[in-house]
């Protein structure tokens, strides 16, 4: 009975090794594998000592499966370590260490090292934060936004979460601002920075559209609208002039004030140029006076008339030629109306 006893713990005992999938020895000899996401590390002990210069080998479980660590031999160091490459894929290998005839082998599942990247699109429009691993999204990354000055404000500053589509969508700034975006997933980590533009103003509205707008935002109908939509149109008119364009009445039309002549006083050529009255008209006329002179002549007293003396009388003014009976009366023009004599 008590022999039974110690066969049944004895295969418990290598049972249980064989399902951790850490080692499995013969004798003391035993290996383990760390960091199976990065770069793994193999381990070689003997009675929990560490094994120095141990041969440690690597291959592939399945046969059309790659790895870069396989078909080589290790040897480990002081500490009975061997330092593996990283995995480009996950793959499944087994390793087995050999010291002085003996050997322990384990198999372990490598995974390849996530080679997160973050990055930022649209800077310049709606900003979406992408989180990928190699060629693939990822779901589930903690992302966190902050700003680079301290001083400046965005309201996407705060931590995220990707979704499905390893994505974030971030607020567009109401003013240019520069932020760091962090991205972090299973013990990666990415960042990148990024300058966010505001968005430029958008071109206001044709009256048609808001007319439309105003239209499409009547829920109910009933009774029509054409009252409600006239009164829009009315009070929101572009064409409409505000008070204080332009003149509201007659009032104030017309040139200034300073402008011109006001009234019929002020008209016609400046006193200095031509003769603008009709006495000078009327001498024009008069200048040639020989019938006048004539009709003088002919008085039988020699009193003159009251024409201007002319060539025929040597009156050279345009006098009335009144002279006295001798003809040597001055006259009232410029010139003596000289007349003959009377009889």
């Amino acid at each position: 009975m008590r022999t039974r006893t110690i066969h049944v713990l004895l295969i418990a005992v290598v049972a249980l090794g064989a399902a951790a999938g850490v080692a499995a020895a013969d004798g003391g000899l035993s290996v383990t594998v760390d960091d199976l996401d990065d770069e793994p590390t193999v381990t070689v002990t003997e009675n929990d000592t560490a094994v120095a210069n141990a041969e440690v080998t690597v291959e592939t479980v399945e046969e059309n499966a790659s790895y870069a660590g396989e078909n080589e031999t290790y040897v480990t160091a002081e500490n009975g370590t061997v330092v593996l490459p990283a995995a480009d894929e996950d793959v499944t290998v087994e390793i087995t260490a050999e010291y002085e005839n003996e050997t322990a082998t384990t198999t372990v599942d490598l995974t390849a090292p996530i080679d997160l990247d973050v990055a930022v699109d649209g800077a310049d429009d709606d900003p979406i934060v992408t989180v990928t691993d190699g060629n693939e999204t990822v779901e589930n990354a903690s992302v966190t936004v902050e700003t680079v000055d301290e001083n400046a404000t965005y309201a996407g500053v705060g931590n995220y979460s990707t979704d499905a589509n390893g994505t974030v969508d971030l607020p567009v700034p109401e003013t240019n601002v520069t932020v760091d975006v962090t991205a972090a997933s299973e013990g990666a980590t990415a960042s990148t920075t990024a300058e966010l533009i505001a968005a430029a103003d958008e071109e206001p509205a044709s009256f048609g559209q808001l007319v439309r707008e105003f239209i499409a935002s009547f829920d109910d109908r009933a009774g029509g609208i054409g009252a409600a939509v006239s009164d829009h149109v009315t009070e929101n008119n572009p064409g409409n002039a505000p008070d204080h364009a332009g003149n509201g009445s007659g009032a104030g039309q017309g040139p200034p004030d300073h402008a011109g002549n006001g009234s019929d006083a002020g008209q016609g050529p400046p006193d200095h140029t031509g003769n603008g009255s009709d006495d000078a008209t009327d001498a024009e006329e008069t200048d040639d006076g020989s019938d006048a002179g004539t009709e003088a002549s002919d008085a039988p007293d020699g009193s003159g008339g009251s024409g201007n003396g002319s060539d025929a009388h040597d009156g050279t003014g345009a006098g009335n030629g009144n002279g006295a009976d001798d003809g040597n009366g001055p006259g009232n023009g410029a010139g003596n109306g000289n007349g003959p004599p009377g009889n």
